[in-house]
């Protein structure tokens, strides 16, 4: 395993809190920087998400503090656990085909980890169709890149002006998307190039206030 500066110390067989998960016999002492995400930790540590959440009594997996320290079940011996732990979000079926509003200028998204075209046209709440037919730039939507910037079809009427929000414990875009009457699109959108699952309490983001006139 290449080394890392924020690991403190290692521990051999059981932790602190009893028998590792996924066969693990090493847990590493780990301190969360800037920019981590279980995911990402996880992956460093041939771990799993949902490994780590557990073995932390972490009951949000979307969201760690910056310099929390972690106990990191490392090298599964077993299959790592990166599910059990992540509530699944299954798209209610709509026949919309426009965004009511977006806070940027050009309407545009920016692909972040692990996007598809399907996923994107979900958490903006319009049907696949609409989203394709207002980016036919891209030659194939089934490989889309991170960074690539995805045109957004905004209602006409709509218009999105943007609050900002200090993240707090228990904060995801999806709660406050709902909190807010808006799309996790919408928010993400008014966020570029931020990854959901990287939220750090007490950073700034922004959260859009839209409105349609007739």
């Amino acid at each position: 395993m290449p080394p890392h500066p924020q690991i403190t110390n290692r521990l051999l067989g059981e932790g602190p809190y009893g028998k590792l998960p996924c066969g693990s016999t090493d847990a590493e002492l780990y301190t969360v920087v800037a920019n981590d995400t279980l995911s990402s930790i996880a992956k460093f540590f041939n771990s799993g998400i949902c490994d780590i959440a557990s073995y932390n009594n972490i009951t949000n997996p979307d969201l760690i503090q910056l310099d929390q320290k972690l106990i990191v079940p490392a090298q599964c011996a077993q299959t790592p656990d990166n599910t059990s732990c992540i509530k699944a979000v299954v798209a209610a079926p709509t026949n919309n085909t426009c965004v009511k509003g977006v806070s940027v200028n050009p309407p545009a998204y920016f692909v972040i980890p692990n996007d598809t075209l399907l996923l994107i046209a979900n958490n903006f709440d319009i049907t696949l169709d609409a989203l394709e037919g207002a980016n036919a730039q891209i030659t194939n939507f089934d490989n889309i890149s991170v960074g690539q910037q995805i045109n957004v079809p905004v209602c006409q009427g709509c218009s999105c002006t943007n609050t900002q929000h200090t993240i707090v414990s228990g904060d995801t875009f999806s709660a406050l998307a709902t909190q807010a009457g808006i799309t996790i699109g919408q928010i993400e959108a008014a966020n570029p190039n931020q990854v959901p699952e990287a939220l750090q309490i007490g950073q700034v983001i922004n959260v859009p206030q839209c409105q349609c006139v007739a």
